[in-house]
Protein backbone atom coordinates (compact mmCIF):
# COMPACT_ATOMS: atom_id res chain seq x y z
CA UNK A 1 0.00 0.00 0.00
CA UNK A 2 2.82 2.41 0.87
CA UNK A 3 4.48 1.68 -2.49
CA UNK A 4 1.28 2.72 -4.31
CA UNK A 5 1.15 5.96 -2.34
CA UNK A 6 4.82 6.71 -3.06
CA UNK A 7 4.29 5.88 -6.73
CA UNK A 8 1.27 8.19 -6.85
CA UNK A 9 3.22 11.00 -5.23
CA UNK A 10 6.12 10.56 -7.68
CA UNK A 11 3.75 10.58 -10.67
CA UNK A 12 1.97 13.69 -9.35
CA UNK A 13 5.23 15.56 -8.75
CA UNK A 14 6.50 14.60 -12.22
CA UNK A 15 3.33 15.89 -13.86
CA UNK A 16 3.49 19.14 -11.91
CA UNK A 17 7.18 19.68 -12.73
CA UNK A 18 6.69 18.96 -16.43
CA UNK A 19 3.63 21.19 -16.54
CA UNK A 20 5.46 24.02 -14.79
CA UNK A 21 8.40 23.74 -17.19
CA UNK A 22 6.02 23.95 -20.14
CA UNK A 23 4.30 27.00 -18.64
CA UNK A 24 7.62 28.64 -17.77
CA UNK A 25 8.92 28.20 -21.33
CA UNK A 26 5.67 29.49 -22.81
CA UNK A 27 5.68 32.50 -20.46
CA UNK A 28 9.31 33.18 -21.39
CA UNK A 29 8.42 33.13 -25.09
CA UNK A 30 5.45 35.44 -24.51
CA UNK A 31 7.61 37.88 -22.54
CA UNK A 32 10.30 37.81 -25.24
CA UNK A 33 7.68 38.53 -27.91
CA UNK A 34 6.11 41.38 -25.94
CA UNK A 35 9.52 42.99 -25.47
CA UNK A 36 10.29 42.81 -29.20
CA UNK A 37 6.78 43.44 -30.58
CA UNK A 38 4.88 45.47 -27.97
CA UNK A 39 1.95 46.20 -30.30
CA UNK A 40 1.62 42.62 -31.59
CA UNK A 41 -0.27 39.56 -30.37
CA UNK A 42 1.74 36.34 -30.13
CA UNK A 43 -1.45 34.30 -29.97
CA UNK A 44 -2.02 35.07 -33.66
CA UNK A 45 0.76 32.57 -34.41
CA UNK A 46 0.39 28.80 -34.34
CA UNK A 47 4.06 27.99 -34.85
CA UNK A 48 7.37 29.66 -34.11
CA UNK A 49 10.41 28.92 -36.26
CA UNK A 50 13.72 29.65 -34.53
CA UNK A 51 16.71 30.28 -36.78
CA UNK A 52 20.02 30.36 -34.92
CA UNK A 53 23.61 29.21 -35.19
CA UNK A 54 23.57 26.92 -32.17
CA UNK A 55 24.31 23.22 -32.25
CA UNK A 56 27.06 21.25 -33.91
CA UNK A 57 25.98 21.21 -37.56
CA UNK A 58 26.00 24.53 -39.40
CA UNK A 59 25.19 22.77 -42.70
CA UNK A 60 22.04 21.44 -41.02
CA UNK A 61 21.15 24.90 -39.69
CA UNK A 62 21.69 26.40 -43.15
CA UNK A 63 19.48 23.76 -44.75
CA UNK A 64 16.82 24.31 -42.11
CA UNK A 65 16.91 28.10 -42.60
CA UNK A 66 16.62 27.68 -46.38
CA UNK A 67 13.71 25.23 -46.18
CA UNK A 68 11.84 27.29 -43.58
CA UNK A 69 12.19 30.43 -45.70
CA UNK A 70 9.62 28.91 -48.06
CA UNK A 71 7.03 29.53 -45.32
CA UNK A 72 7.78 33.23 -44.81
CA UNK A 73 4.48 34.19 -46.46
CA UNK A 74 2.45 32.09 -44.01
CA UNK A 75 1.02 34.72 -41.69
CA UNK A 76 0.45 32.50 -38.66
CA UNK A 77 4.08 31.39 -38.43
CA UNK A 78 6.43 33.61 -36.41
CA UNK A 79 10.13 33.55 -37.29
CA UNK A 80 12.74 34.42 -34.69
CA UNK A 81 16.13 35.02 -36.29
CA UNK A 82 18.57 34.82 -33.41
CA UNK A 83 21.97 34.94 -35.11
CA UNK A 84 24.14 37.43 -36.96
CA UNK A 85 24.24 35.62 -40.31
CA UNK A 86 27.96 34.83 -40.26
CA UNK A 87 27.50 31.06 -39.88
CA UNK A 88 23.92 30.63 -41.14
CA UNK A 89 22.57 32.22 -44.31
CA UNK A 90 19.67 34.41 -43.21
CA UNK A 91 19.43 36.40 -46.45
CA UNK A 92 15.90 35.09 -47.29
CA UNK A 93 14.64 36.63 -44.05
CA UNK A 94 15.97 40.11 -44.78
CA UNK A 95 12.96 42.08 -45.93
CA UNK A 96 11.52 45.36 -44.75
CA UNK A 97 8.13 45.40 -43.02
CA UNK A 98 7.74 41.69 -42.35
CA UNK A 99 5.54 41.48 -39.27
CA UNK A 100 6.16 37.78 -38.71
CA UNK A 101 9.96 38.06 -38.41
CA UNK A 102 11.72 39.13 -35.22
CA UNK A 103 15.36 40.16 -35.55
CA UNK A 104 16.95 39.15 -32.27
CA UNK A 105 20.17 41.13 -32.66
CA UNK A 106 21.12 40.78 -29.00
CA UNK A 107 20.55 37.00 -29.05
CA UNK A 108 18.07 37.32 -26.19
CA UNK A 109 16.09 34.27 -27.33
CA UNK A 110 19.20 32.09 -27.18
CA UNK A 111 19.77 33.22 -23.58
CA UNK A 112 16.35 31.80 -22.61
CA UNK A 113 17.82 28.32 -23.35
CA UNK A 114 14.50 27.02 -24.63
CA UNK A 115 16.14 25.49 -27.70
CA UNK A 116 19.67 24.22 -28.27
CA UNK A 117 19.58 24.49 -32.07
CA UNK A 118 17.19 25.58 -34.83
CA UNK A 119 13.65 24.55 -33.97
CA UNK A 120 9.96 24.65 -34.75
CA UNK A 121 7.80 25.37 -31.72
CA UNK A 122 4.12 24.44 -31.85
CA UNK A 123 2.69 27.30 -29.88
CA UNK A 124 -1.08 27.24 -30.36
CA UNK A 125 -2.35 24.57 -27.97
CA UNK A 126 0.35 23.17 -25.76
CA UNK A 127 3.99 24.04 -26.15
CA UNK A 128 5.74 21.40 -28.25
CA UNK A 129 9.34 21.98 -29.30
CA UNK A 130 10.75 20.09 -32.28
CA UNK A 131 14.48 20.74 -32.47
CA UNK A 132 16.83 19.95 -35.31
CA UNK A 133 18.90 16.95 -34.19
CA UNK A 134 21.75 15.38 -36.12
CA UNK A 135 22.89 11.83 -35.40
Amino acid sequence: MKNKIYFGIIVFISIVLLGCTDNFEKESIVKFYEEHCPSGNIYNYRKIVVINDLGGCMNCNNSFATIMADSLDVEDILFIVSCDGCKVDISPYIEIDRENVIWDKNLDFNELEIVKTCAVIDFKDSLYINELHVK
